[in-house]
This record gives C-alpha cells, sequence and structure tokens, in this order.
C-alpha cells in the first residue's frame, strides 16, 4: 500500500529509517490492561486487510510510529507515520517562553500547516484508527492568541487546549477511524519538572474525551509508565524511555504492543483470516 501525499515537515507515510532492530518481544494473544472503551473488532476491518493505524504527534508519537512500521508485519497493522518532530497540536503558528522576560521561541512555521492538514491526510490515507500522541509541546507559557501568554492548568490555555483536540479529533474521525488520545507520562532526565502542567494537560484530555460520548477513545500510556510521580524506569526488564520523554526500540515495541492490545480484539497479530 502507497499513498503520494506531502506533508509539511512530516516524515514519508508508510516509511521509516529506523537504526537498529530490536530483539522481538513476545506477543500476547489477549488483550492487557484493557480500558474502558472495549477495544474493536479486528473482523470489522474493510476486506480483511491488516489496520491501518495513523499516528499523530510529535517526536514522542515519531518514535512509537517507528517502531511500529518496523515492526508492521509481526504486528500485523499497516503504519501510517504522521507525526512531526518539534510540533505542538496548535491550528496557529505558536510562540513559547519560559516568562514575560525572555525572547519568545517559535515553533517552526510548518507545525500549524501540518495540523490543518490532518484533515486532508485522513482523506488520502484512509485509516482505520488514529493514534494522537504529544509529549513536551506546552511546557511554559504559549501564545495562544497574539499577545496572550498562557501557560498550562489556567482557564485560558486550558479553554484553547480543549478546542483544539475537539477540532483535531473531528477531523482525524471525519473518515470514519476511531481517535485515541494517549495521555503522557512526566518527562524526566531534565533539571526542571512539568509535572503539573502534564497533570493539567492529561486532566484536560480526559474531561474532552468522557464528554465526547464515546467519540473520542482514551489510552493511559502517561499512568502505565507514571502510574505516580515515580515514573517506572523499567518494565518486564526492558528499560523505558532512555532520556525520559521517548520510548525507543525495546521500550517502543512494549509500548506499541499494550497500546494495539486495547485497540483491537483479537489484537491484530493473532487476528485469523
Amino acid at each position: 500500500v502507497a499513498f503520494s501525499l506531502v506533508a509539511v515537515l512530516a516524515p514519508p507515510l508508510f516509511a521509516s529509517t529506523p537504526e537498529t532492530v530490536p530483539t522481538a518481544l513476545p506477543l500476547p494473544l489477549a488483550p492487557t490492561d484493557v480500558s474502558a472503551n472495549p477495544p474493536i473488532p479486528v473482523q470489522l476491518v474493510p476486506g480483511g486487510r491488516p489496520p491501518r493505524v495513523m499516528f499523530v504527534g510529535d517526536s514522542v508519537g515519531r518514535y512509537l510510529a517507528t517502531q511500529a512500521d518496523l515492526e508492521h508485519e509481526r504486528l500485523g497493522i499497516e503504519v501510517v507515520n504522521a507525526a512531526v518532530d518539534f510540533c505542538p497540536l496548535s491550528y496557529t503558528p505558536l510562540r513559547r517562553r519560559a516568562s514575560a522576560s525572555d525572547v519568545p521561541m517559535a515553533f517552526a512555521d510548518g507545525c500549524a500547516e501540518a495540523v490543518n492538514n490532518l484533515g486532508a491526510t485522513v482523506a488520502a490515507v484512509q485509516p482505520d484508527v488514529v493514534v494522537m500522541i504529544w509529549g513536551m509541546s506546552f511546557w511554559y507559557e504559549n501564545e495562544i492568541a497574539p499577545d496572550q501568554w498562557h501557560a498550562p492548568c489556567s482557564v485560558e490555555f486550558d479553554g484553547w487546549f480543549r478546542d483544539q483536540i475537539l477540532r483535531s479529533t473531528q477531523e482525524l474521525s471525519s473518515t470514519g477511524a476511531t481517535v485515541y488520545w494517549v495521555t503522557q507520562g512526566y518527562h524526566r532526565g531534565y533539571e526542571i519538572e512539568f509535572d503539573d502542567h502534564i497533570d493539567c494537560v492529561n486532566r484536560v484530555a480526559r474531561e474532552v474525551v468522557a464528554q465526547s460520548n464515546g467519540a473520542i477513545r482514551l489510552i493511559e500510556l502517561g499512568l502505565w509508565v507514571c502510574p505516580s510521580r515515580e515514573c517506572l524506569t523499567e518494565r518486564d526488564g526492558i528499560v523505558l524511555r532512555p532520556d525520559g520523554s521517548h520510548f525507543v526500540d525495546q521500550s517502543a515495541s512494549l509500548a506499541n504492543i499494550w497500546m494495539l492490545s486495547q485497540m483491537f480484539s483479537p489484537p491484530p497479530w493473532a487476528r485469523t483470516p
């Protein structure tokens, strides 16, 4: 399967450039730690083809998508990698600053364009599932409107962020895809911690999902890696997030297997023709 689609700053769809192939992890035959949302029956995928899973987000999502693409045959899925490094979920160009006295940092001009192209992307590739996973996009204060600087946990930011989620999930589900929002774990390995901001971003996302009447589903990857503010450093003998933020290699494989087990029933690798 191949599509000709160019998204600004986005990696090629159905493609990745992995550096190494990690040792294959065991694949469970039944869902584990299933979320409150019933998994999708794999049998509903049109024509019996593998489920097509599209990842959107920033570098956290891209690392997971790259690993999923590397293992797509074993996992029984097709992968669309539309995650863009260093780009937040914002329909307008966004700037960020640590304080009013600091020089703002502008995200790349193409970031907002990539978000605005989400509707065109799903129309072109027709995913069955969309996985929305961002990591470090909204630390500090963000210019959510001209000269309007607000950080997560403020009424202004939380309302703005809720609008970004609602608009994007409506577009991503416009062709019938089931949309999953993936919560963030706390980031470790930095001198400054942003736990309160991450709590607020996750809270807003959970509220939107709860109010969507099933239109959006939730995967608690944040709680899976950080059940408390003491984040896990490994699972099943595998080091999680070596840099404190990104799942890579075997840890990305482990996270993908866990997430896919919640999305599909039976898991796509266990489906029968």
